[in-house]
């Protein structure tokens, strides 16, 4: 049992880097390369933080020079169970 759960955290910490890895790529892809707010954040910062969101004169501009963390939780629940859908 105790090897299981190890192997379980193992996988848990994989997926939780690929994760990771995957949503910066988007960040870096959408917001850096290509302008784009892929997340809405500008559509958040503006509802929640709006005088803050005002004071920006570019939001693209901004974006594209801000830098990102990302840092995901990941738990496995029912490792190598299959569910299968009947039709």
């Amino acid at each position: 049992k105790e090897e299981e759960e190890q192997k379980q955290l193992e996988e848990e910490e994989i997926k939780q880097k690929e994760i990771e890895e995957q949503t910066l790529e988007a960040i870096q892809k959408g917001f850096v390369e290509k302008g784009c707010d892929v997340f809405d954040l500008g559509r958040a910062l503006q509802k929640y933080q709006p005088d803050y969101y005002k004071s920006l004169s570019d939001w693209r501009k901004t974006v594209q020079k801000a830098t990102f963390e990302c840092k995901a939780d990941v738990r496995i629940e029912r490792a190598g169970q299959k569910s299968f859908h009947h039709q």
